[in-house]
């Protein structure tokens, strides 16, 4: 058995797949993966770190910002 995925341009070649399937000579496999949500990524993101991990975050940020402005 072979698994391919193919991108469908035209409604009646889908319903020649879909009477393919009918008839047993392939199966269609439906994608598992959701499509991408509209909502933007720092909204999906919220809340993922707590804060006592954002404020270590931020303060090493700080510190490595102060490094490469001193003078060597």
């Amino acid at each position: 058995m072979q698994t391919i995925k193919i991108e469908i341009n035209n409604d009646a070649v889908l319903k020649l797949i879909e009477e393919l399937e009918t008839n047993k000579f392939i199966k269609i496999v439906k994608d598992k993966k959701k499509p991408m949500s509209s909502k933007k990524l720092s909204t999906l993101l919220l809340g993922s770190i707590n804060n006592k991990e954002a404020a270590k975050m931020k303060a090493e940020l700080k510190n490595m910002r102060k490094e490469w402005e001193r003078t060597i």
